[in-house]
Order: structure tokens, then C-alpha cells, then sequence
């Protein structure tokens, strides 16, 4: 069985706004995923509307506005809550029904900077150990503002958390880029910030990069989703 992974911090600047949630919109109309991490997601009436859309589409949601995090899932959701970690991070967390399974699913924005490479390191860890005792399928997607060999991410790698997907693949290119406006402000050179990680049997079928380009003359956001797909082993 096979199905999609779409994460995506959806910079949540006043910056434009309406025609850049007009744009996020057509992009995951056009992903169409079955799981979907959205940070630095908006709580008004326009967001919540667009929301609503994707509702009367067949998704269930999930959401926290502090932080904005947001889960739309095809896959049936059990549960859903928010995790409150020691160093102040929140994350948001559902268990979704796959196949005759379930898969825990787990999305999270951790702070920018160097001055926050510990907080970063340790949220993750935090993270991981909550689910250690489950013998279940796992991802944990988001912005996690680290680049691939930072040490936050090699520790979360020794949680038998690993990336899907190859240094070569298209899911590892860098998702925030100076050739953006939004991103070209805080990044002098381009970046890989943004990442799914999965534990238990699952592997990658493919993997690319989406929005990294101006959609109606607008960017729909500082940072390039990535879609994944991925293969659930028997």
C-alpha cells in the first residue's frame, strides 16, 4: 500500500497573505496527499475557511493555534492531541488508521537559529522517546530548521528515525532558496530546513520538492513543500 506525505511551513506573514493562501490552496489541491503537516499555519476566518474546503474534500483536520500547526489526513484520524515538551516546543500528533494498522503521525516547527541548536536537539529527542515503546509505523514531519548534518537530526537518526529518502533525491533538495524573496531575507545561501523522517516499515517510492516557484505572480511562502510517497511493507 502506498499513499503521500506532503510537509509544509506556510510562513504565516501578513506579507500578501490572501493571495498566498489562495496559491497554498492550489497547491495542495494539486498534491491531493494523505497526510499533510502544515506550520506557522493562520487561525482567522480565511484560513479556517479554506480548511473547511478541504473538509467537504473528505479530510479529517487536526489543529493547534499555538502553535499553528495543522494536520489534514485521508486516512481516518483516532485521535489527535498536542505534545508539550520540556524546553517549551509543542508539537501535534495523530494516530491515523493505515491499512489494518495504525501510524502514529507527529508534526512539529522547531525554533531557528544557532543560539536554539540545543532546544532543537532535545525537543527531537523528547519526541522519539514518547513513542519508543509503540510497535508501530512512525513519521515525524515539519520544519525543523536544522540543515541534514546538524547534530539535532544525527541525534534523531540514532532513534532508529532515519530520512526516506538519499542525499541524491529530489525530497532533499533545499527548500528554502534565495531566489524566494521571503527566503532570501534570513538566508544567504540555500537551505535544507524542512524534513520527513519515518521509523517501522515504510520505505520511499519517490520524493520532490513543490512551490519552490511563484504561483499567480506570488510566492505561496518562504519555504518549498515536500511530497513524499511512501510504501507501507507488509
Amino acid at each position: 500500500m502506498s499513499f503521500h506525505i506532503l510537509t509544509w511551513n506556510v510562513f504565516d506573514s501578513q506579507e500578501n497573505r490572501d493571495r498566498r493562501i489562495c496559491a497554498i490552496k492550489q497547491v495542495l489541491q494539486f498534491a491531493d496527499a494523505d497526510l499533510v503537516a502544515l506550520q506557522e499555519t493562520w487561525g482567522d476566518e480565511q484560513w479556517n475557511s479554506m480548511i473547511d474546503d478541504f473538509r467537504k474534500e473528505g479530510y479529517h483536520v487536526a489543529a493547534t493555534h499555538y502553535p499553528g500547526l495543522t494536520i489534514l489526513s485521508r486516512l481516518p484520524i483516532l485521535m489527535s492531541y498536542v505534545i508539550h515538551t520540556s524546553t517549551g516546543i509543542r508539537a501535534l500528533r495523530s494516530i491515523v488508521h493505515l491499512r489494518r494498522s495504525k501510524l502514529i503521525f507527529t508534526n512539529v516547527r522547531l525554533p531557528w537559529g544557532e543560539d536554539f541548536r540545543d532546544v532543537r536537539e532535545r525537543t527531537l529527542t523528547e519526541l522519539r522517546a514518547s513513542t519508543h515503546v509503540f510497535d508501530r509505523a512512525e513519521i515525524l514531519a515539519g520544519d525543523l530548521n536544522s540543515e541534514p548534518w546538524s547534530s539535532p537530526l544525527t541525534a534523531l537518526m540514532t532513534t532508529q528515525m532515519n530520512r526516506p529518502f538519499t542525499n541524491t533525491d529530489p525530497g532533499l533538495s533545499d527548500t528554502c532558496r534565495i531566489d524566494n524573496p521571503l527566503a532570501a531575507r534570513y538566508c544567504d545561501v540555500p537551505c535544507k530546513l524542512d524534513y520527513v523522517f519515518v521509523r517501522g516499515p515504510l520505505r520511499s517510492l519517490s520524493s520532490q520538492i513543490l512551490a519552490e516557484k511563484p504561483i499567480a505572480g506570488v510566492y505561496p511562502s518562504d519555504h518549498a513543500a515536500i511530497y513524499v510517497e511512501l510504501e507501507l511493507i507488509s
